[in-house]
């Protein structure tokens, strides 16, 4: 029988005794084999894990993101917010005892919309709120490309003599929208930057009168070549980021 020592006393025991028979110390206990491999498995894990790329990446992405986004922010293709609808006309109209909002509205985006509703706010002469009205548009889903007319409204009220509209889908969610000559006159006041650009860079291009003219079409061409883009003459967020980079 394999003996060892009591710690406490000295006293010879068996090495399975859970205490000494004499002082009653309990019995030191040798760690096994198995414990030591898991446990330095365990620590060796652990280091590797906390010192390894894949982590220190991890935990400093959010402030590397940060100093990418700064330096190339000016660069960054313009993100400007394109409303999905396009309303073609409207109009508020009085018929015996009901009062309503009609019209036309296209969707121009590149998506198939779900329960549009259009919204008639019917005011008075000094824009006191006396009811708002909403409906479901004809075409249910608009699609991309596609006009649909609308109507909403109801009972009269002699004070209404003004109406708003707005649009939403069926759930609340507000849908920005613009009209022909809000289209137009921002792309035109797009091209007059282009425009500006371009001569501020010593291309020909005319009087910048936001009218894409074979001149302009012709100076795009040429940067486009320089730049070693795809040369059409076309007008795009990424020309502008290019001519704005050029400009500095």
């Amino acid at each position: 029988m394999a003996l060892t020592k009591c710690k406490e006393c000295g006293e010879e025991i068996s090495k399975k005794a859970e205490k000494c028979p004499k002082c009653g110390a309990p019995a030191k206990k040798k760690t096994s084999l198995l414990t030591w491999i898991v446990t330095i498995f365990i620590v060796l894990w652990a280091i590797g894990y906390f010192s390894s790329p894949s982590t220190t990446s991890r935990s400093s992405s959010p402030s590397t993101t940060s100093s990418s986004s700064s330096n190339s922010s000016s660069y960054l293709a313009p993100r400007e917010y394109s409303p999905p609808l396009e309303v073609i006309s409207w109009k508020c109209d009085k018929e015996y005892s009901y009062v309503f909002v009609r019209g036309e509205v296209k969707n121009i985006s590149s998506q198939s919309i779900k329960n549009v509703m259009a919204v008639g706010e019917f005011r008075t002469k000094d824009g006191t709120l006396v009811k708002s009205e909403d409906s479901l548009i004809d075409y249910n889903p608009i699609l991309p490309g596609q006009t649909s007319p609308f109507k909403t409204g109801g009972t009269d009220n002699p004070a209404i003599t003004n109406c708003n509209l707005s649009f939403k889908t069926l759930f609340g969610k507000q849908l920005g929208y613009t009209t022909a000559k809000d289209r137009k006159a921002k792309e035109r006041e797009k091209i007059k930057e282009v425009q500006t650009l371009l001569s501020s860079l010593g291309y020909q291009v005319g009087v910048a009168d936001g009218i894409i003219g074979a001149k302009t079409k012709q100076a795009i061409k040429e940067f486009q070549s320089k730049q070693g883009l795809t040369e059409n003459g076309e007008i795009s967020n990424q020309l502008i980021v290019e001519l704005r980079r050029a400009k500095k």
